[in-house]
């Protein structure tokens, strides 16, 4: 089972919800659980499979989900405790540059996806900040998973800022892959070497963190 798929479905189900116009952003359990009850909904009306869409599935992406994903915050947790060693503006350029490696890896997730057998579930919350779920597929084990969000103080309204699939953080995934890169050569360079790749265009082998055969 790959977690490609996995987390396609629970992306496309963000998207499909933050499209509506009363998206209760206040609550973020409610928030996402009216994300999954909308999801099929938004699917259906696609033309083709998500894998013959690429283009709309990244204008989706741009349009419909970034601004309800906290792509700063993560990018900060990204860097980790290198962060205090980088000025204001080199912050701000990594965090457009993982904005925009978000924008491309979740357009290769949604090429996995097979809206005909993926459900998510939705579990009682917990853990304030952590929004627990279960990805189901007829015939399989169920996939556990975290949506961590977050409050933003002035507004009240929550975001995700990270997915964890089978304990797998997409944020500390990166952290690992890029701390030591960080602290060889410098913020600068791993932002630029970020640029390059989504600009050269991503392989899928950047998912392969998140597959689980």
């Amino acid at each position: 089972m790959h977690l490609v798929r996995l987390l396609s479905v629970v992306i496309l189900s963000i998207l499909s919800v933050f499209a509506v116009a009363e998206v209760n952003t206040k609550d973020p359990s409610a928030m996402l659980q009216q994300v999954a009850t909308e999801t099929l909904d938004k699917i259906s009306k696609m033309e083709g499979s998500p894998a013959d869409n690429p283009d709309a599935l990244k204008t989706i992406v741009v349009n419909d989900l970034l601004p309800h994903v906290d792509y700063v915050w993560a990018s900060y947790k990204v860097i980790g405790p290198a962060i205090r060693e980088t000025s204001k503006e080199q912050r701000a350029a990594f965090a457009d540059a993982f904005k925009n490696y978000m924008v491309g890896t979740f357009t290769l997730l949604f090429k996995q996806y097979d809206p005909a057998r993926h459900v998510i579930q939705f579990d009682q919350v917990r853990i304030p900040g952590q929004i627990p779920a279960r990805f189901v597929e007829a015939g399989k084990p169920d996939i556990t998973l975290i949506f961590y969000v977050r409050e933003n103080k002035k507004t009240g309204d929550w975001k995700v800022w990270d997915l964890a699939a089978q304990g797998i953080s997409q944020v500390e995934t990166k952290h690992k892959e890029f701390k030591p890169l960080i602290r060889q050569h410098g913020l600068d360079y791993v932002t630029t070497e970020l640029n390059a790749k989504v600009n050269k265009g991503l392989a899928e082998e950047e998912l392969s963190g998140f597959q689980n055969d």
